[in-house]
């Protein structure tokens, strides 16, 4: 417990010096402070019998884009229907809009709708659409300081799901992924003036994870993971220091890999039948050792693994368990990071189909993919312990019951949406 502490603490840090995107109770990016879906906010350890209270809610467009919050602020992309894009900022307490900006992006991708989270630091808001706008917005004037499209830079072929990534704050960089074989596989870009500071090699492929930074044998890097590679690169040059080549089923990825408390071992894990796999990254000098420790046939298809107290917990649901013969083998679950062993999993009952997983203090979070239901556990190596369940969205025969959105928490409130609505539960 100790080891997993000291690794969150010193990750939230180093966030603070090298990005400037978040305070403590801040949830400024993707995945929050940290990139990993972790608070060190203490919730409440149960909820009323009614579920926690719904401070307010708002309607959305349809997608999956997650709000990112700071400075009693939530913002998010959403997204009108085959038209444009829209940055909205709301006011944490209350729900009101305070201000929006809006541009063209005409079309429609598969799986429509908002796919991303902005970054938000002191000055601005970062945002990257579905098809590959780069946007710099100021949080004073409310207008862009500079705006880069992707796809029209670094030209690629069909979309397919689209640009579905947050972007990453560095050191006054942005740091965006092109996601296509034939493009770089990252690209780092002024926080100033969007101009091109330094391209990584190509990594190869369709790619849906967005960057994190994270320190592995005891150097820090950008990690990102791509079509069959994982790629760790110095963030200061965008030079590939290490590269991981023996994941070959995965195809589409889309979570964030877990770096364990030890600094040295990655749990990478996919769906579309890709499975998971832990590798361990030694270094001597500067050169770098990448080996396979274990491989398992279950994978989390959109949401990372965390790690707590020496476990791994991860909603193991992809295709392939969600179909009914096969529910069985998913659900949220337990895993023995040593071994690769599932401990035990929820299966059928609740399945939780895709949705997001968060930890927050000692109890982890999770909102049911499908029916709506939210979680609270009590984090067990031994058995699933539900604390707490309770019903936040109901099932929408129009737009479906997609809610697989990352969630976000800042000081007791947590922002979650479905396919047409964003709600704020107050829960601690």
């Amino acid at each position: 417990m100790h080891h997993a502490l000291h690794r969150i603490v010193t990750g939230f840090v180093m966030l603070l010096v090298f990005t400037g995107v978040g305070f403590a109770g801040e949830w400024p990016q993707f995945l929050g402070p940290n990139r990993d879906a972790v608070s060190t906010e203490k919730v409440a350890a149960k909820w009323p019998a009614g579920g926690p209270k719904v401070k307010w809610s708002i309607d959305v467009g349809p997608g999956f884009g997650g709000a990112a919050i700071r400075d009693g602020k939530v913002f998010i992309l959403d997204r009108v229907m085959d038209e444009a894009d829209v940055l909205r900022v709301l006011d944490l307490n209350t729900g009101k809009e305070l201000w929006s900006y809006r541009y063209d992006a005409k079309g429609r991708l598969s799986h429509y709708g908002s796919r991303s989270v902005p970054t938000v630091d002191d000055e601005a808001v970062y945002t990257v659409g579905g098809f590959g706008n780069l946007y710099c917005i100021s949080r004073k004037t409310h207008q862009p300081l500079w705006h880069v499209n992707l796809a029209e830079q670094y030209p690629r072929g069909d979309l397919k799901w689209g640009f579905a990534q947050s972007p990453l704050l560095y050191k006054g960089m942005v740091i965006a992924a092109p996601t296509k074989a034939e493009t770089p596989g990252l690209v780092a870009f002024d926080a100033k003036t969007g101009k091109v500071v330094w391209e990584s090699e190509a990594f190869g492929g369709d790619y849906y994870v967005s960057p994190i930074i994270r320190t592995v044998a005891g150097k820090q890097g950008i990690m990102q993971l791509a079509n069959k590679v994982l790629a760790f690169v110095d963030p200061d040059t965008g030079k590939t220091l290490w590269k991981y080549e023996g994941y070959p089923d995965c195809n589409w990825p889309i979570p964030a890999p877990t770096v364990l408390s030890d600094g040295q071992r990655i749990f990478v894990t996919g769906g579309y039948d890709a499975g998971s796999v832990m590798i361990r990254v030694t270094s001597a000098g500067d050169s770098f050792k990448v080996e396979e420790l274990f491989r398992l046939k279950s994978g989390a298809q959109i949401h990372p693994a965390i790690e707590y107290d020496g476990f791994l917990y991860a909603n193991i649901n992809e295709n392939a368990t969600l179909r009914r013969r096969t529910m069985k083998d998913g659900g949220f679950a337990c895993i023995d990071p040593n071994t690769g062993k599932i401990i035990w999993r929820t299966g059928e009952d609740p399945n939780m189909d895709r949705g997001a997983v968060m930890l927050a203090g000692d109890r982890f979070i999770v909102l049911d993919g499908q029916n709506g239901d939210i979680y609270l556990i009590k984090p067990d190596s031994t058995k699933y312990n539900e604390v707490s369940r309770a019903k936040v969205f109901e099932l929408d025969s129009q737009r479906g019951n997609d809610i697989w959105a990352p969630m976000a928490l800042s000081d007791g409130l947590l922002v979650i949406r479905n396919q047409k609505t964003l709600k704020c539960l107050e829960i601690q």
